[in-house]
């Protein structure tokens, strides 16, 4: 199964971006059973050829968020938080990272509680910016021609970087489901 083009399966559907375990024994794919469908995550175990449905790919928030928390790891490997900021009702932030370290995000609700959290890092290199259209959302679910409520409000990042302002162009972060 090619990984970056959807692929037609057998019964109805397509899945992309499969990934094979460490040990070979599961794949993890995005999936829809009809074109129009959300994408979805699925877990095939290949001993067995059974298939359960990990993550649904609606996207939407039952609760909104309230706050973004920034982490980033130490030297030891530790997750570490490096701040957090306002999160519209859109889910949007904006937000300057530190360049070059990995970083994380989680949105949290009105009481601090994780409503939705990355569990892997990413990186961010010096002047460059990201977008994001939500979790687990491709491109196809993303409004054209919609701006981040954020973006509606302030078109100044919170600085997470944890260090004192300097004179260098910002690596900025935007996020929003």
């Amino acid at each position: 199964m090619k990984t970056s083009a959807p692929q037609s399966l057998d019964g109805g559907g397509f899945a992309a971006d499969a990934k094979v375990s460490f040990d070979g024994k599961r794949v993890l794919f995005a999936g829809k059973q009809t074109a129009g469908d959300s994408r979805q995550i699925f877990e095939l175990t290949l001993e067995d050829r059974s298939v359960r449905r990990l993550i649904s790919g609606e996207g939407d928030l039952k609760v909104a968020p309230a706050q973004v928390r920034l982490e980033s790891m130490d030297s030891d490997g530790h997750a570490v938080t490096m701040g957090t900021a306002a999160a519209d009702a859109d889910g949007s932030f904006f937000v300057r990272t530190p360049a070059d370290k990995p970083i994380r995000f989680a949105l949290l609700d009105a009481k601090g509680v994780v409503v939705r959290e990355e569990h892997g890092w990413f990186w961010i290199r010096r002047g460059e910016q990201r977008y994001c259209v939500g979790c687990h959302a491709g491109p196809e679910r993303s409004s054209e021609n919609r701006v981040p409520a954020v973006l509606l409000r302030t078109t100044t990042p919170v600085d997470l970087t944890g260090a004192k302002p300097a004179a260098e162009t910002p690596t900025g972060t935007r996020g929003g489901n």
